[in-house]
């Protein structure tokens, strides 16, 4: 049986304000709202764009005032959520080619939202208060962009089809191109740490580039038991550890948090920090994280091992584990790890079962299955006058 407490959404970010989150669900562009003194999702609203296929549709969210902005992956329509009024506005970006928006970075620097579209190889700068798209700056162009950043009042984004980064000043909109040494590598993450850029790529490596000398320092020394998993159905849950390269980025995130830089595995076994000084590599160790056949060829949403939720105080990671359906939290000062597990309360189940009425339930999905569950026992209990106190027990009984 499912443990009704491990059912959670996977998002693409948290907006977390106080005790309350903010986010919108990837697989099924719904915002939800989390309320961190209960630890269960009290708010089930669908963002109302019409099309065949809401998955990574408006995934990214940032709370301005009273309305939520929801910004576009696979669509190319911001949604604005006003928690007072409880109705939705947009903005259409423009979009002639019909590419894949792709929001790859968002900020708010004095009310205007920018927005850093790896799609378009553009910056988007909208009016929070006027609800417009005040200008377009273009950085890659038609070539797209890779990961950004933003660090102070810059934007940090690597292009995807040369050695370049572009930095772009939130305040005099002035865009400067850094080229650094082609070492014949392609790159995947970037952050900065004040001081110095570091990136990965498809390698069983890190490089560090030093802006003012213009150099770039190789990282290999990875631990012997670092390795990658295969996500096919030919796994045998092993981790191969003899690859240097794989076909897949190494990581899918790396952030710069307290005296070390982070690396988020995409389908590799672990997690990784090296120290901003030495640049010693070293892992965080989670029994709970390491994979089976059995859990490698189980009821996963996405073929990763995790997704960036937030970095909170320069001290806290939030990861959403896709083997375990919760928050990992990473205390960045202690290298401690706790799991942390949401629900859904009674009214964000009615939420979503209005919501899913409409649409079709996918049996794989396991809170599609325990909506749908919920939803069938609650008519039999209206029919049979059964008291409410008895379907938790039933839905036990029935998965």
């Amino acid at each position: 049986m499912e443990n009704i407490n491990s059912l959670f959404m996977w998002s693409d970010n948290w907006w977390k304000e106080n005790d309350k989150v903010w986010f919108v669900g990837g697989l099924e562009n719904i915002l939800f709202c989390l309320n961190l003194k209960t630890n269960k999702c009290e708010l089930a609203v669908c963002i109302p764009e019409e099309t065949s296929s809401t998955f990574r549709l408006t995934p990214l969210c940032m709370k301005s005032g009273d309305e939520i902005f929801c910004m576009p992956d696979n669509g190319d329509i911001l949604w604005i959520y006003n928690t007072y009024t409880k109705k939705f506005s947009k903005i259409c970006i423009d979009n002639p080619n019909k590419v894949k928006v792709g929001t790859c970075e968002f900020c708010e620097h004095n009310n205007k939202l920018f927005i850093v579209s790896s799609g378009l190889g553009q910056i988007i700068e909208i009016d929070i208060t006027k609800k417009k798209i005040d200008n377009y700056y273009v950085l890659g162009g038609e070539n797209g962009i890779g990961r950004s950043i933003k660090y102070g009042t810059v934007l940090y984004s690597l292009s995807n089809m040369s050695d370049e980064i572009y930095q772009f000043d939130l305040i005099t909109k002035e865009i400067m191109i850094h080229r650094f040494p082609d070492i014949g590598r392609k790159f995947f993450t970037l952050c900065f740490d004040g001081e110095q850029f570091w990136m990965s790529g498809c390698n069983k490596e890190i490089y560090v580039w030093n802006r003012e000398e213009n150099a770039i320092r190789i990282i290999d020394e990875f631990p012997k038991e670092f390795g990658i998993y295969n996500f096919t159905k030919d796994t045998n849950g092993e981790v191969d550890c003899t690859l240097n390269k794989y076909e897949l980025p190494t990581f899918l995130y790396s952030v710069a948090v307290g005296e070390n830089v982070w690396f988020i595995p995409f389908q590799t076994n672990k997690i990784v920090y090296v120290n901003k000084k030495n640049y010693k590599v070293y892992t965080l160790e989670i029994a709970e994280e390491n994979e089976t056949k059995e859990s490698l060829l189980g009821r996963r949403e996405l073929n990763s091992k995790y997704i960036l939720e937030y970095v909170q105080g320069d001290r806290y990671i939030g990861l959403f584990s896709v083997k375990n359906n919760c928050i990992l939290e990473i205390d960045v000062l202690d290298k401690k790890y706790e799991m942390k597990y949401y629900a859904l309360s009674e009214k964000c189940i009615y939420g979503l079962i209005e919501i899913y009425n409409r649409r079709i339930f996918y049996e794989n999905n396991k809170v599609h299955e325990y909506i749908f569950k919920y939803a069938v026992l609650n008519q039999d209990e209206k029919k049979n006058d059964r008291s409410i106190d008895n379907i938790g027990l039933e839905i036990y009984k029935t998965m």
